[in-house]
């Protein structure tokens, strides 16, 4: 009894309790039908005999019922009288507006429907019916009015304008001008059921619409029918993934209403001040943070700023009655914006002093900071003090890695670029973050190009960034005569002057297309830079091209010394870097280059000993390092180099003598040993 009770209240429609009441009558059967199939020996003689056996049996007398009768009276009559009390309260609740029907539904439009406006709540009607279904008129603050209520004849749920008393108006006679969009056919009596279907605007199409769930009937979505999507104030109902963070309205570079950031209800720099424009609940994952700490806030009044004589002062405090040097100052207004975003805003007092405030942005966001730091634009000696501040912005949520100060006393405006975090993931190695935009190196020169290049050959995904990285590098180690490739301070951005562009090798094209590069699948296999007027050294995230077996920089005026990281291009099996101005010793790490065949230091300013894991280079044919001011004597393990065809040793200054093993070299057809 109790399982066809479920039946019923768990059933959609009549059909199904039909048929739920069909397979319970077949399994109730299928025992009896067991049963005579083993009598008549369809399971075999044992059961057969056994089933007989059964059948003839007297029951026993300890469950013979004397009273059967009442006993059918104490069972019947208890739960017919429960059967009964389910069906009136079934009923009843059925007929009521309290129970088991939506009493709110919220509902939001997407911008392409045309429909935004009618998005928000609407609550049930309980005085209007239409065909056993209540309407839902949308509450008194949504932008636009609107009705929705139920055809029978159309076996649809409409959703129309509200202009009139809906008590008078059916679903089904609404004019077609004032239909606003329809479910599909649908014969359930609750609202809110018509969520899973499909629905459609008057004139057919398909709409791009949801339904706000809910857990009781409706009613936990009226504390907050006053919240609506998109509208310019972050309601924290909203600022989630599934809402997209209040459709963009919770953070600066995503709101785009005019009263964007307006009274959040939280003291920006930790003070009282609640007037100004700030995203404090913007938790979007894919903007980061940056905070500002004002570190200073003092009056403009200075003494050592202000030049003013003691006549002056007098007169000043018997016109104004107070003290010149303690007149109270006017808040300073300070200004974020950024990629055209208004990030922060507010009048900064003394009140605010060494406080922080955390922003978010998009990664590698341009931003400018401005600060007022005058009151009248006469610039006279009495005018109204103002705050001046002093203030450091941070990469990040904390006060760790500085990426640039400002002090409004001395400047107004600041401008600046926020380093994308996934270059400090990908070039961790390379680049220290807390000195990336503080100091300025052939790194930093090298990592703002890549930020500011357009193209998509330097963006964090392209697999070969890292070698994109180390030829930027390379060159900004050692840029265009004159120093043409400049990092601005004002900017953050390279600019390359048009009258070195024949010495410039880089560009925006993909790295494989500059005229001095050959790849192969991608990778750098050979950098050639010949007879270029360069200004540098060698850097070393040369290292970094791990692919490369062709390397020459012939004639390019380079200084500074050779860096040991060469000795990590195991593939190398040419190095030219003859006629420049190299200077230090021979890294002995090129020793370990087992594939080289030709070795040009000729003509540089190199000195120290010849290394004797030079020796090790069994594939080299051509070793020239003729020109320099290399001194000790010549390694002995040079001469066991059976592939060796030519050997320059000339203008040198080296000492001691040839190891008998040069006998041994059969190969070798030239050995140049003068002055």
């Amino acid at each position: 009894i109790i399982a066809s009770f479920l039946l019923i209240v768990t059933s959609n429609d009549v059909i199904d309790i039909i048929l739920n009441f069909a397979a319970v009558n077949f399994i109730s059967n299928l025992d009896e039908a067991a049963f005579d199939l083993a009598k008549w020996g369809k399971y075999g003689p044992a059961l057969e005999r056994e089933a007989k056996n059964i059948e003839e049996k007297p029951i026993p007398y300890c469950i013979y019922r004397k009273h059967q009768h009442k006993r059918y009276l104490f069972t019947v009559i208890p739960i017919a009288i429960l059967l009964i009390s389910a069906v009136v309260s079934a009923t009843v609740w059925q007929e009521s507006d309290k129970f088991w029907i939506t009493q709110t539904v919220r509902v939001q439009f997407d911008e392409s429907t045309g429909l935004e406006r009618y998005s928000g709540c609407f609550n049930i009607d309980p005085t209007v019916t239409h065909n056993k279904r209540k309407i839902y008129n949308s509450f008194h603050e949504n932008a636009e009015k609107g009705v929705f209520g139920y055809c029978k004849e159309k076996r649809q749920w409409i959703l129309f304008k509200n202009e009139g008393d809906t008590s008078l108006i059916h679903p089904c006679n609404v004019a077609r001008d004032n239909q606003l969009a329809h479910s599909d056919t649908t014969d359930y009596f609750d609202i809110y059921t018509a969520a899973d279907t499909s629905w459609f605007s008057a004139s057919g199409t398909p709409l791009d619409m949801y339904f706000f769930e809910s857990e009781d009937n409706g009613v936990d979505l009226q504390k907050t029918c006053g919240s609506f999507l998109n509208n310019g104030k972050c309601d924290l109902f909203f600022n989630t993934l599934g809402n997209y963070y209040d459709g963009g309205d919770c953070c600066a570079s995503t709101c785009n209403h005019a009263n964007c950031g307006r009274g959040d209800g939280i003291g920006i720099f930790g003070s009282n001040e609640i007037q100004g424009i700030s995203f404090h609940y913007c938790v979007d994952p894919s903007l980061v943070p940056m905070t500002i700490f004002l570190n200073k806030v003092s009056s403009s009044r200075d003494p050592d700023v202000v030049d003013v004589t003691t006549v002056q002062l007098e007169d000043f405090y018997f016109t104004h009655g107070v003290d010149f040097w303690t007149e109270t100052p006017v808040g300073a207004f300070f200004n974020v914006d950024c990629d055209g975003a208004n990030i922060l805003s507010v009048y900064i007092d003394d009140s605010m002093e060494k406080r922080p405030e955390t922003i978010f942005v998009e990664d590698g966001a341009h931003c400018e900071v401005s600060v007022s730091n005058i009151t009248d634009t006469n610039n006279d000696w009495d005018n109204t003090p103002i705050w001046w501040v002093n203030y450091t912005i941070f990469h990040g949520n904390d006060t760790v890695n500085e990426i640039i100060s400002g002090f409004s006393g001395h400047q107004d405006m600041i401008s600046f670029q926020r380093i994308p975090d996934c270059y400090f993931k990908t070039l961790i190695d390379y680049i220290n973050i807390s000195t990336a935009y503080t100091t300025q190196t052939h790194f930093t020169d090298a990592l703002f190009w890549l930020i500011n290049d357009d193209s998509d050959y330097s963006r964090c995904n392209d697999p070969f960034l890292i070698e994109r990285f180390a030829l930027s590098s390379i060159y900004f180690a050692a840029p265009a005569l004159p120093a043409s490739v400049a990092l601005l301070s004002d900017t953050t951005e390279l600019e390359i002057s048009e009258h070195s562009e024949e010495n410039v090798w880089i560009s925006t094209d993909h790295q494989c297309r500059w005229e001095n590069i050959v790849c192969n699948n991608g990778s750098v296999e050979s950098l050639t830079v010949r007879y270029k007027d360069l200004d540098g050294t060698i850097s070393t995230s040369i290292g970094l091209l791990t692919e490369v077996n062709r390397l020459e920089y012939e004639e390019c005026g380079l200084v500074g010394t050779i860096p040991s990281e060469f000795g990590l291009l195991s593939k190398l099996t040419l190095l030219n870097i003859d006629s420049n101005e190299l200077t230090g010793t021979v890294p002995t790490e090129l020793g370990y280059l087992a594939n080289m065949i030709e070795f040009d230091l000729d003509f540089n300013k190199l000195t120290g000993t010849l290394p004797t894991e030079f020796g090790q280079m069994a594939m080299l044919m051509d070793l020239d390092i003729r020109g320099n001011k290399l001194s000790g004597p010549i390694p002995s393990e040079i001469f066991n180099l059976a592939q060796m065809t030519m050997l320059r040793l000339d203008d040198n200054m080296f000492s001691g003598t040839i190891s008998s093993e040069i006998g041994s070299m059969e190969e070798l057809q030239g050995f140049l040993l003068a002055n």
